[in-house]
């Protein structure tokens, strides 16, 4: 019972402020801009996964366009 209380305290007044503190707003770039460049390895990987997603996903609508649009493979 202690540790439901205490679970609930916590998450009541120390989770919202450390995560205030820890976490950090969203910054928005303009449509087209790429965001600056940074050092750290996951935010590399992740950028770079994202840019070979949207290539594959514009392979992917290509193709849907051309079978819906009547292109047969025989």
């Amino acid at each position: 019972m202690f540790a439901m209380i205490w679970s609930f305290l916590l998450s009541r007044t120390l989770v919202p402020t450390m995560a205030k503190y820890l976490l950090q707003p969203h910054v928005h770039h303009a449509e087209g801009e790429s965001p600056p460049p940074s050092r750290n390895p996951l935010v590399r990987f992740q950028r770079s996964f994202e840019v070979g997603f949207e290539r594959f996903r514009g392979g992917y609508r290509n193709l849907l366009a051309l079978v819906l649009t009547g292109g047969r493979f025989s």
